[in-house]
């Protein structure tokens, strides 16, 4: 195969690399290779800058060089004086901002909003980001309506801004067709969309219910929304009032929800859930979201069982939508979430198994509070999670595919000789140190003996020195030799009881240390 360079690329390949590089690299670097390069980077005109603390100088530097109308995004960092800095480059390099359309800005004070923006007809932007630190007040939001009137802005990320009805007027006619907010509440939603008639995709990171008012006086509006994606990453509103939100917008197709809080609170609800979206959402084409509740401590769990619903032809056939059921270890919390995960686990950080409808069968992964995840674990810490025998069986289960581990923490878990069995039996083969101190029934000390009694028929002589025997770990120990034979003797009258029918015995050491 003939060896492909840099340098002979076609133009349009050339530009799409530009695209990933920073301004610096693109005209220091990548301009000074050879003169087709450099005209390839002249002709460029989809140049990102980024201003910070540390790079303003070597910036403004490169300003002087760069092709006129050739920026189309500016980002400023929070700075001392970014104020000052982005109203002197807009005024001093005026060609070069004409076809700017995506702009980030910190946080806008009342001094700033005075005069943003107030000389510059010749800017237009698609895309405004204002990286609000505190929660805008009235007369920010107003700067910030003129803004939206004189900038052309169709996209607008505002991550603190509060939307609320009385305070806040939108321009009219307002082109908006993405919008992101910090909240709404749930009783304005309506006039929100309605003040947008354009808007397409809504984001909010919550959609407050008000205790007070539990109605929706809005939704007697008589309108068309274009609404065609609703995102709400911190969902708290109950399932008899999200149907209002979706059903008035018909033209809904994406829909993301993240329930952060516990608003169910059962495996009912969950069916609920299921139901809902399969009878009064079928027209989506994609559905995302993220449900969870809390379990007893000591409550069966059967991942298998919850993910059950989730199995059926409509969402693996249908729908394409698979689910992956989570049980969140030390939290005792089952998580329902669609796949791949798109969410912020912030609130499940942590060790987890997990079933998804798409692998089918069980995992061990662990979330970090970052929403870093990782299955390939080699050290996991479990320690005084009261996981029990069930739980310890569905850990088992999600060990068996994993090939990482190397060292599990189990201590003091309320775990017994059958939840212990489950590991022994699923690790056999395995290199996976277990700890088990300081569970029920001495099970730590018992299994091994047990699961070396059941399988190793070679065994002739066993020592169980260690043992404190009760009735569990003398049961397990006749059950084990049913399977294999050894002699016996003791002092111990509860084992000679349950050993009686076990026709051939050769050799059992059942001596204790001590006297």
């Amino acid at each position: 195969m003939e060896n492909t360079y840099l340098i002979n690329l076609p133009t349009e390949i050339l530009y799409h690399i530009f695209d990933y590089c920073d301004i610096e690299t693109i005209l220091l670097k990548l301009g000074r290779i050879c003169k087709r390069l450099r005209t390839i980077v002249y002709q460029y005109n989809r140049f990102h800058v980024e201003f910070n603390e540390r790079n303003i100088m070597s910036v403004r530097h490169l300003l002087h060089i760069v092709p006129n109308h050739s920026i189309v995004s500016l980002n400023m960092h929070l700075m001392k004086r970014w104020y000052e800095i982005f109203n002197d480059l807009v005024h001093k390099y005026k060609s070069r901002f004409t076809r700017l359309r995506y702009l980030r800005i910190p946080e806008v004070k009342d001094e700033h909003s005075k005069n943003l923006f107030t000389n510059e007809n010749s800017i237009e932007l698609i895309s405004l980001k204002i990286d609000f630190i505190d929660t805008p007040n009235y007369a920010i939001f107003s700067k910030l309506s003129s803004m939206l009137t004189k900038l052309n802005v169709q996209k607008l990320f505002c991550k603190m801004l509060e939307y609320e009805a009385k305070d806040m007027s939108w321009p009219i006619p307002c082109k908006l067709t993405y919008l992101k907010l910090r909240s709404c509440l749930y009783s304005e939603y309506f006039l929100l969309l309605l003040q947008l008639p354009c808007l397409k995709i809504l984001e909010l990171e919550e959609c407050i219910m008000e205790t007070e008012n539990m109605c929706t006086p809005s939704s007697n509006i008589s309108f068309i929304s274009q609404l065609t994606c609703l995102i709400i990453t911190n969902c708290s509103v109950p399932i008899e009032y999200l149907r209002s939100l979706i059903l008035e917008t018909p033209k809904l197709r994406h829909l993301k929800l993240c329930y952060q809080k516990e608003i169910f609170k059962s495996v009912v609800d969950i069916c609920d859930w299921e139901k809902f979206i399969r009878t009064e959402l079928n027209f989506l084409d994609t559905c995302e979201f993220l449900v969870c509740y809390k379990i007893a401590p000591n409550d069966k769990i059967n991942l298998q069982l919850i993910l059950a619903p989730f199995l059926e032809s409509f969402w693996v056939n249908e729908k394409r939508w698979f689910i992956c059921c989570e049980y969140v270890l030390g939290y005792s919390t089952i998580v329902l979430y669609t796949v791949p995960m798109n969410f912020n686990f912030y609130y499940y950080g942590g060790v987890c198994y997990a079933i998804s409808a798409k692998i089918n069968n069980y995992h061990l992964i662990q979330r970090l509070h970052n929403n870093i995840w990782t299955d390939g674990l080699k050290i996991i810490s479990l320690e005084s999670n009261e996981i029990g025998d069930n739980g310890a069986r569905d850990l088992a289960l999600a060990l068996r595919n994993n090939k990482t581990l190397t060292t599990l923490d189990l201590t003091r878990n309320k775990i017994g000789i059958p939840g212990a069995e489950y590991f022994f039996e699923s690790l056999q083969s395995s290199l996976v140190k277990v700890s088990l101190e300081e569970n029920r029934d001495s099970c730590h000390l018992v299994v091994e003996p047990v699961s070396r009694i059941k399988n190793d028929q070679s065994l002739t002589k066993f020592s169980l020195n260690k043992i404190h025997f009760n009735d569990v770990a003398a049961k397990y120990i006749a059950d084990a030799l049913q399977k294999n034979t050894v002699l016996i003797f003791s002092h111990h009258s509860n084992i000679f009881n349950r050993l009686l029918y076990i026709k051939t015995i050769e050799e059992l050491d059942l001596t204790r240390e001590g006297p």
